[in-house]
């Protein structure tokens, strides 16, 4: 008799084979998902009698492909038509395959439908993150934050939805009756993945730390974001297509925000609801009460979001120090935010600057804490003349090199890192990427983005006084 295997073992090795698909790393799933993607789009795209098959197949190709087509281009990029050489005869034979043979009946049976719909959206999802990241690092962030946010979730959003602006005479006539499933759930997913990718501020931190998902390797947190398309898709596949999860969540916020339903969202809300009885008198208390409790949240919500925000960046460590950012004597960068902390799926450190110019690395609570373990510290200043703790600060310029400076000191430096740019090279437009930031393996570190320019690993030892 052979021995079981572990129940965990088993767990494990099923996540392992499911993150694989969802990724497309098995032999030859890159072609088949891009298959399964052209015929679904051959499926969406109905021929008509009064246009030639040309114009038809012209159709397909701009549903399926117009965000892969148009969106490159505004970042000088090749389109993905011109990229792949798969491309043009796959959507050509799925035209012929759907309309013209019995493939396109066969394709309408119910477990034709579930697979192809889980091998379209793997393929499209893969392609919206993949864009998502390219548009990260094209485009630079302003000066309000480390990283640009709304440029690359719209890229991606856009790029996963430009198919239902087809034809372009459709215009946006899709949103009159609200905003389509489809594009709510695409542009959810961008700004989830954008920020727990690329963000090294506080939402990115807290969605990194969230317990069990393990959403620090990249490549958990891509196959969990392409999972979430798999889902919705099957979920509207079961429903139908006026199903949408996220309705009790409208319904609140337009309460709240006093915005009106579409009209076709309002006719489905109607024939949901129980027809009032007979001996019904007006509403009842607890609706009365619910309705002044939504009257008031008009007001308090605002209030209460714009406390927390304020006691947030009072009470939590800061975790990034961008271009031109100081770190003055008593102040620290820590490596983990308010809820990783608690959560206990962080390891803490800190990086902070004392009076007598050094720069040190701790781990534990806080810097403060008797039980935290200094791990590295600069050398102390060499120069005549000892800086005072009033003018001291340490700043991340924008050549991407952390120094040690004294407001009385002019240009001289008391202690700078090596970086690998060197000074002034990433001036200009693509500075404001930069920040330093605290890893949790016990070491600090220079990013541009999401990508490393340097780390303090190499001087831990070297430099200790």
């Amino acid at each position: 008799m052979g021995k079981m295997i572990p129940a965990s073992d088993l767990v494990t090795t099923l996540f392992e084979v499911a993150r694989k698909f969802l990724l497309m790393q098995y032999p030859y799933e890159f072609e088949v998902c891009l298959f399964a993607f052209c015929l679904g789009a051959s499926m969406r795209v109905r021929p008509s009698a009064q246009y030639s098959w040309l114009h038809h197949l012209v159709l397909v190709f701009l549903t399926g492909f117009a965000g892969g087509t148009i969106i490159p281009m505004f970042f000088g990029r090749t389109p993905v038509l011109f990229v792949n050489d798969l491309l043009v005869p796959l959507v050509c034979l799925s035209w012929y395959l759907v309309h013209y043979t019995r493939v396109g009946g066969l394709l309408q049976t119910s477990p034709c439908k579930f697979l192809l719909v889980a091998l379209f959206e793997i393929y499209r999802a893969a392609s919206i993150l993949k864009t998502v990241g390219q548009a990260t690092t094209d485009i630079a962030p302003g000066p309000y934050y480390p990283i640009a946010v709304v440029g690359p979730v719209l890229v991606g959003t856009l790029s996963g939805s430009m198919g239902a602006f087809m034809p372009p005479d459709r215009g946006i006539s899709f949103l009159a009756t609200g905003v389509p499933l489809n594009l709510q759930t695409t542009l959810l997913a961008c700004l989830f993945y954008h920020l727990a990718a690329h963000d090294p501020a506080l939402p990115g931190a807290y969605l990194r730390g969230l317990p069990a998902l393990r959403l620090s390797d990249p490549e958990n947190l891509k196959a969990l974001t392409v999972f979430f398309f798999v889902a919705m898709a099957f979920l509207s596949l079961v429903k139908g297509p006026d199903y949408n999860p996220f309705t009790p969540v409208h319904t609140l916020l337009y309460q709240v925000l006093g915005i009106p339903h579409s009209p076709a969202t309002l006719e489905r809300l109607k024939s949901t609801r129980r027809a009032p009885n007979a001996g019904d008198h007006g509403p009842k208390p607890a609706v009365k009460a619910s309705g002044r409790l939504l009257g008031a949240s008009k007001v308090l919500v605002p209030l209460l979001a714009m406390l927390a925000y304020q006691l947030q960046g009072k009470l939590a460590p800061r975790t990034t120090l961008p271009v031109g950012g100081r770190l003055h004597p008593g102040e620290y960068i820590a490596a983990c935010g308010p809820l990783q902390s608690f959560t206990g799926h962080c390891k803490q450190h800190f990086l902070t600057l004392d009076a007598e110019g050094r720069l040190s690395l701790y781990r534990g609570a806080s810097p403060k804490d008797a039980g935290s373990h200094r791990l590295w510290q600069s050398k102390a200043t060499r120069r005549s003349g000892k800086p005072t703790e009033a003018g001291l600060f340490a700043e991340l310029n924008e050549g991407g090199v952390l120094v040690l400076k004294h407001t009385a000191g002019g240009d001289a430096t008391y202690w700078t890192s090596s970086s690998r740019k060197t000074e002034g090279e990433k001036k200009g437009q693509d500075a404001g990427r930069l920040h330093l930031r605290v890893l949790e393996r016990g070491a600090f570190g220079i990013f541009e983005g999401s990508t490393p320019l340097w780390t303090s690993d190499g001087i831990l030892r070297k430099d200790t006084a």
